[in-house]
């Protein structure tokens, strides 16, 4: 039954992404209600979501291809904020630990 719920879960995702975006609502709290833990169930959502994002590119292909000397700095532009966060979060693994030793009272 679970199976099932979840596969509704996917159609009504998908078809609410087609429309208008927003599939995740529906598609990742019944991942989390079929028990996913929350870091595999936002993985398979967002790799569930790669499909619609390709074909949406390939659908609109003729009209990417008329703005094709943008794109080189409108994709610099998108992934500003994903360099930035990913810099962000890999400076505390780059620091050297700090090896404390316990105090005695």
């Amino acid at each position: 039954m679970e199976e099932v719920g979840l596969l509704l879960a996917g159609l009504i995702g998908g078809m609410v992404n087609s429309i208008a975006e927003g599939g995740s609502f529906i598609t990742f709290p019944a991942l989390l209600a079929a028990g996913v833990p929350p870091i595999a169930a936002n993985a398979t959502n967002t790799f569930a979501s790669c499909a619609g994002y390709l074909s949406g590119t390939a659908g609109y292909r003729h009209a990417l291809w008329t703005h094709r000397s943008q794109l080189p700095r409108l994709a610099l532009l998108a992934m500003t904020p994903l360099i930035t966060k990913t810099a962000t979060n890999l400076r505390p693994c780059l620091k050297p630990p700090v090896l404390t030793t316990p105090t005695r009272a």
